[in-house]
Order: C-alpha cells, then structure tokens, then sequence
C-alpha cells in the first residue's frame, strides 16, 4: 500500500528530526578537535553561529556545543546566566581559539578560559574540552605535574576540609559515596600528583557546573568528554595549569588578541590588565615586526568577549616553518612544579560570575 505524506505532515516530521538532531548533538559532542596549523598560525577552530532550541539554557547550549557556560556568556553578553530560551534566538558560538602560551605537549589548562587543550601525542590534532575549576576559597593551582593514578567508578572518599565547609552549611555529608548517579566525580577520575593528592580531573553529576567555579579546587568535565580523556591518555602524561586571561596568536599574517574576564579573586585590575596586554604585545612584535591597531586591541581587552579579535598585520612574509608532530604526553622524570596562583588580597570586585 501506498502512503502519500501530506505537507501538514511532512512539516511535523521535518521539526521532529530537527529537534532529535539538537537532542542527539548535546550527548554526541565531547570534544572540539582541530588539525594544528601547518604554518606558524596560532589559531585553532572557526566562529560560528547558531540558534536555541525550545528550553535551552547557556549549560544546555554549552554541552551541545562543546562549550563552557561563562565561554557563552562572555561571547553573548545580553544572555542571563540563568535564562531559559525559546526556539531561534541567535547565539554567537566562540569556537575559535588561540592556543594558550605554553609547552603543546600533553593536558593544557587555562583557569582564566576555563578550558582544557589536549594535544594528541605523534599527530597534529588538539582536542579541547570545557571545564569546571574551583571556585573562590576553592582555587585551581598553576604549574607543571603529571597524571599519578587512574580509576574507573571511583568512590569518592569525602575530605574533612569539605566535610566541615558543608557542615556550616548545613549539609551532613556521609564519609564516603559510591559509584553511582549521585557520586560528584562521575563515572571516572584521573589524580594529579600533588603531596596531599587531592587533586583531581573528574566527571561530574552536575553537567551546569562545567565552564564555571565550581568545585572545590578540582577540574571537572562533562560525564563523555571524562570518558574520553581518560581513555586517551595515560599515566604519566604531563598537565601544565596556566592562568592567562589574554592570548595573542597569529593567523596567517595577521595577529589576533583573545581577551577573557580574569578570575574573580585574580591579581589583575583593569590597569595591570592594559599594561599586560601591551607588553605581550610588544613582545610578540619583536619576534615578529607587525602593524598594530592600539584602538582595536584596547577594544577588544575592554570588551572580554573570550574570542579571537584582529589587532594587526605582519609587515613582512608569513615564516615558513616546520610543524613537528606532538611529542609523546608523558614525562620521563616525573616531578611536581604545582604553587597558588597570584590573588587580591582585598575584597574583590563582584562579576556577573560571583553569585553563581
């Protein structure tokens, strides 16, 4: 028998698939993975832009996306952090980045764009996942360490310090949780190699606290980008923390400026912030002489928008070089080069993060 679809139903069916389109892209994503420049760009990934769908909130648009909360929000400054969307509004997607200064060997973490960089070891591929840090009282530290210990369904064994924080608050917590829906680390978690080694990257049961502070100083992924990590990499493998809020990269001959809101408690004011961003500046365009728009990147620090932003142009030819493959992910001397990050000693001015 033969059935004929009429338009009324053919429309009906077009948006069920859309819609299961959107459902089936928020648990596919788990990472944004890019083929490194073969040239001596810096610059990873494309701006794109999309639309919500009927319900979306910034934590349901980021996980669709493979995006962080306050990434969102930095990029779409009118959203509310809280706000529930209808259907068609548009959304400027920041998947563009510049690669944070450091070593492209193993896990690279930048507290300041709450993102993780993982560069795949004997390719040219970066993955790069969101993530939750700690939140203030709760801080991330800064430095070079390694992967000490890896576990599946781990049990999390609740440490005293928050065992009593939570007691203030009311909240008795048992002394330890099984694995399960109702663990805070997830299905996995990977130990960092500090002394008391309480440091962890981990999945978590709160998917609205990747790409925010909100742990007690760990590093938290979404449950399937945890799953991928912990697959990909072994023990050993090096983790290096940084705290930049500015970025500068080259794209071919010209030369971008990547500017984030420093953390809430971060060392940085406005003035130390522009003096920064000129001396890194500055610095770049020693190695490489270029002409710099000073209004555009003035603009582009004010305005923390947390994507790529052209500042200037090479004034001479674009250099030709080499690019090797990612050396191997783990160290051969193993060592711990983790301190605290440089922080206000006063009370810090209150963002649109501080009550979240």
């Amino acid at each position: 028998m033969n059935y004929r679809m009429t338009k009324s139903s053919k429309t009906i069916l077009t948006k069920l698939m859309v819609s299961l389109l959107g459902i089936c892209a928020s648990w596919q994503a788990n990472a944004l993975t890019f083929e490194l420049p073969d040239d001596s760009s810096t610059i990873v990934g494309k701006m794109q832009e999309g639309k919500t769908i009927a319900g979306d909130t910034l934590s349901s648009i980021g996980r669709r996306y493979d995006l962080g909360i306050f990434e969102l929000k930095e990029a779409n400054p009118s959203f509310d952090l809280m706000q529930q969307f209808g259907p068609g509004k548009d959304v400027v997607l920041p998947t563009e980045f510049i690669l944070p200064d450091a070593s492209h060997k193993g896990i690279v973490i930048n507290l300041a764009e709450l993102r993780m960089y993982f560069y795949v070891p004997k390719t040219r591929e970066v993955k790069t996942f969101p993530i939750g840090i700690g939140r203030q009282g709760w801080d991330s530290p800064v430095g070079v360490t390694y992967i000490a210990n890896k576990t599946k369904d781990p049990t999390w064994v609740v440490p005293k310090t928050i065992m009593d924080a939570r007691k203030e608050d009311g909240v008795d917590l048992p002394k330890s949780i099984p694995p399960g829906p109702d663990n805070p680390l997830g299905g996995y978690r990977l130990r960092l190699a500090v002394p008391s080694g309480a440091f962890l990257m981990h999945g978590s049961n709160d998917p609205g606290g990747i790409g925010r502070r909100s742990s007690s100083g760990c590093i938290r992924l979404q449950p399937e980008a945890v799953e991928s990590i912990f697959n990909l990499v072994p023990v050993y493998t090096q983790v290096t923390i940084v705290d930049q809020p500015i970025k500068i990269g080259w794209l071919g001959n010209d030369l971008y400026l990547e500017s984030h809101l420093p953390l809430q408690d971060d060392d940085k004011d406005s003035t130390s912030l522009k003096a920064e961003t000129k001396a890194l500046i500055e610095k770049e365009i020693a190695k490489r002489p270029a002409t710099i728009d000073w209004d555009a990147a003035n603009r582009a620090e004010d305005e923390q928008r947390g994507y790529p932003v052209k500042i200037g142009t090479g004034t001479g030819p674009i250099p030709q070089e080499a690019v090797p493959l990612n050396p191997s992910a783990t160290i051969q001397s193993p060592k711990n080069q983790l301190h605290e990050r440089k922080k206000k000693q006063s009370q810090p001015k209150k963002h649109w993060w501080s009550t979240v």
